[in-house]
């Protein structure tokens, strides 16, 4: 290839600052971090997305990305940890009896202070870890080698863990680096929509669907730490275009929610969103009806935001017609009695989502991996509709011939 003399001269220059500034110790926000995604067993869905980082002198860890927990929790003992805290800071249980019970599984451990660094040289130092010392089957079927917990309060606040005093997004901004109490999530469906990613100390716009501008939503509660959005009703509108049929997922609640979780692999629900869909998706056979028959399901959130999910987001084998549609368990919906949903990956896969812990909101917009606010049966009602205007100009014009 061929250079000018003033080509190269450009070149150098840039070389020059980019050093200069990777010297200076200059982040550039937002840190963006590849998520690697580990498969579940379940066709179409991954259970986990994962990003490494380093705990003291360990690392790389792989750690589960999720937004439904306040903790890092790690496998090892990071007192000795260099530029950190090697004090244990204990819990009302005593020394090693401190708990965390997640969806299905359980862990026990320690809870100490150490230096956390992310790729790209960003570190938090005296960060507080909770040292996995115990843990059940289901979890260490993740095969991980723990949780990166980004849950909009810390584990003080929401689980009583005393030490656990900050989230990810606290250590970050206080750190001095400059990064805001920000992070962006995109899950991508692969190939030619890139790597999943995550963005911490901002989002990254490039993400969202050209057009497309974040809808903010305020979080229901943030005195509970979750990442938590009023649900004002869930309907199943027909793919012919019909009366939308409201499912009463609230059962009168006043107090109703949905919870956006990058660690559920599916969409959880009270059991009445399958029971609905099951009569609309299968024959009296049990037979799956085609896909395009299928209704889209209207989630109304706060403000009356309307997002939408059609059959191409929920259906994940048309033959077997399974979906990605989850019962939340009995344990679940009695601990919770708030939450009536939890949005998982087919929500993040159409939805780039913003958590904005220091205005306590979220913000929603149609992914660069999705084909926008419509759905395939929006499309496609539309695409019918222009086609009929096309043959009524056509049939007029003969007529006027």
């Amino acid at each position: 290839m061929f250079f000018t003399a003033r080509v190269w001269l450009v070149w150098i220059t840039c070389v020059l600052i980019a050093r200069g500034s990777a010297a200076n110790g200059k982040t550039k926000w937002p840190l963006n971090l590849p998520l690697a995604a580990k498969s579940s067993g379940m066709q179409g869905l991954c259970s986990v997305y994962s990003v490494d980082i380093t705990v003291g002198r360990v690392g790389p860890l792989t750690l589960l990305v999720d937004t439904g927990s306040p903790a890092v929790v790690v496998h090892g003992d990071f007192g000795d940890a260099p530029e950190g805290s090697s004090n244990f800071l204990g819990t009302d249980g005593g020394a090693g009896s401190a708990t965390i019970h997640y969806g299905g599984s359980t862990v026990s451990g320690d809870i100490s202070r150490s230096q956390m660094c992310f790729t790209g040289g960003v570190c938090v130092k005296n960060f507080p870890v909770f040292e996995l010392k115990q843990q059940d089957a289901a979890f260490s079927q993740l095969g991980l080698d723990g949780i990166l917990g980004l849950g909009a309060a810390s584990g003080e606040a929401v689980l009583s863990l005393k030490g656990m005093d900050e989230t990810v997004m606290d250590g970050l901004a206080s750190s001095g680096s400059g990064g805001s109490r920000v992070f962006g999530l995109y899950i991508s469906p692969g190939g030619f929509f890139g790597s999943s990613m995550l963005s911490l100390g901002g989002y990254d716009s490039t993400k969202i669907i050209a057009g497309a501008d974040l809808q903010y939503l305020p979080l229901a509660q943030p005195s509970t730490g979750r990442w938590e959005l009023a649900l004002q009703a869930v309907r199943l509108a027909p793919a012919d275009g019909g009366a939308a049929e409201a499912v009463d997922l609230c059962q009168g609640k006043t107090d109703c929610r949905v919870l956006i979780d990058s660690g559920t692999a599916q969409v959880a629900s009270a059991p009445q969103l399958n029971e609905a869909l099951g009569f609309k998706v299968r024959t009296a056979q049990g037979d799956c009806v085609d896909i395009r028959a299928m209704p889209d399901i209207h989630l109304e959130l706060a403000g009356g935001a309307i997002f939408k999910l059609g059959p191409e987001d929920y259906v994940l084998n048309r033959e077997m017609c399974s979906l990605a549609f989850d019962d939340m368990s009995e344990k679940e919906l009695a601990r919770t009695k708030t939450l009536a949903l939890i949005l998982g990956e087919p929500f993040l896969r159409k939805f780039y989502a913003v958590f904005d812990q220091e205005q306590q909101r979220i913000g929603l917009a149609p992914s660069i991996a999705s084909s926008g606010q419509q759905t395939k049966n929006e499309e496609h009602r539309q695409s019918g509709k222009e086609e009929h205007a096309a043959e009524l100009r056509a049939s007029f014009n003969a007529y006027l011939r």
